[in-house]
């Protein structure tokens, strides 16, 4: 998938006679959609945490001054942190370390990758849907014990020859790959993963089976006690921005058996 920079233009406060673009993404991960969505991630999660904290923390320390950097492509990241009480830099940094770090990104204009688009919005946004891809047993998936090189392509392999799931059984596991997939809260508006009956439109709510609920991967325990038949799974989730807002996708039909 490309990604796309959204902009909205807005009046400079510094100029006004002249417009600037405020950029956002049509979405955003954490560190959990991250490792979920790294091969193994779902069985490894704790060992990719390890090594991603590692990371995160020589990162952070580059933030501490408070002070917007900038990476070889022109991206600006700016630390949103809080005037510290100290005057003393080196105090000030202790205090800031203990803290949570938001780090607000402002693409460049002309990025590094060409293909990335960048879409002027005029009005309210509607957010990408749901994109449900490949579905298939997670307990036929190998269980890496280690996290480099040699166990991830193990794993990317068998995920790459396991079939899409045309027949999904009761108790199974199974893995969903995807966009957009993570169910968060919507206002006003109902909000959940739902299994629907492609015959009747009677709906499940299978929120609570859930094992993994993240943007590129959801992880589905089937409940037992299901009546077979076919059907679709159909996702609505408010939108990170604005929950007010929300998205919505739907499965390809497929057999309960």
């Amino acid at each position: 998938m490309i990604m796309a920079f959204y902009y909205y233009e807005v009046q400079d406060p510094q100029n006004p006679s002249q417009t600037r673009r405020e950029y956002f993404f049509d979405d955003e991960e954490n560190q959990d959609d991250l490792i979920y969505q790294l091969p193994g991630g779902i069985y490894q999660y704790h060992k990719y945490k390890q090594v991603l904290d590692l990371i995160g923390n020589v990162m952070k320390e580059r933030f501490l001054d408070n002070k917007p950097l900038k990476d070889a492509s022109g991206n600006t990241f700016t630390p949103k942190l809080e005037e510290s009480q100290y005057s003393d830099p080196e105090l000030a940094r202790i205090e800031r370390a203990n803290k949570p770090i938001n780090i607000e990104m402002t693409p460049a204009d002309t990025t590094e990758i060409k293909k990335q688009a960048h879409i002027k919005v005029e009005g309210k946004y509607q957010p990408e849907p749901v994109v449900f891809g490949k579905m298939m047993d997670y307990t036929l998936l190998p269980k890496i014990e280690s996290v480099d090189e040699a166990g991830q392509g193990q794993y990317q392999q068998a995920e790459k020859e396991l079939p899409h799931l045309s027949e999904i059984k009761r108790g199974m596991q199974v893995k969903i790959l995807g966009q957009h997939l993570k169910i968060r809260p919507a206002l006003k508006q109902e909000y959940g993963f739902y299994l629907v009956a492609a015959a009747s439109g009677k709906k499940y709510d299978m929120t609570d089976f859930l094992q993994v609920n993240s943007n590129g991967v959801l992880l589905w325990l089937v409940p037992k006690d299901l009546p077979t038949g076919q059907y679709y799974l159909h996702t609505i989730t408010g939108w990170y921005a604005d929950a007010t807002i929300v998205r919505s996708g739907v499965s390809a039909l497929f057999d309960l058996i």
